[in-house]
């Protein structure tokens, strides 16, 4: 799932929370592996342009490191370790599962050939193939269930 669908999401379930914190958890699986690879992309001096930064559904677009990272980051024991880390050094809060909501989201709607979720990695490198987040059809329908769940909670619906 895009990013901005996993922010809406966070904020939408974790609403009547600390929202700001189920936001940066949300996301916090996407984050730890892109931004790095994106800035060393940046700082390595070889985009150009907009489209220099574009994937275009080819994994080799990515570092070696981006993959296996990924896999790291979308499983279960991370989650869990992430929960108990943030847990003992903060202080428990329901909107750091926010992270395993990110993780739940991207097992159906990536394909085992685009970033497919390890969920039960290092143990077991199942993946579901699922769908593809980016198709028009499940944005569609994506967005527009994200419409009627803050219509809901923001109008009272």
């Amino acid at each position: 799932m895009d990013d901005l669908a996993h922010v809406l999401w966070s904020v939408a379930i974790f609403y009547h929370h600390a929202w700001w914190i189920a936001v940066l958890f949300g996301i916090l699986p996407d984050l730890l592996v892109f931004v790095p690879f994106f800035i060393r992309k940046l700082m390595s001096g070889t985009v150009r342009s907009v489209a220099d930064l574009n994937p275009k559904k080819d994994v080799k677009f990515f570092a070696k490191w981006v993959l296996p990272l990924y896999s790291i980051t979308h499983s279960l024991i991370f989650v869990c370790g992430i929960v108990l880390v943030s847990s003992l050094l903060f202080g428990y809060h329901i909107e750091y599962w926010a992270m395993l909501v990110h993780v739940l989201v991207d097992v159906p709607s990536h394909k085992r050939s685009w970033f497919g979720t390890k969920l039960f990695w290092p143990f077991h490198n199942w993946q579901f193939n699922g769908g593809d987040w980016a198709a028009r059809d499940f944005m569609l329908a994506n967005y527009t269930a994200l419409a009627l769940v803050y219509a809901i909670l923001l109008l009272g619906l």
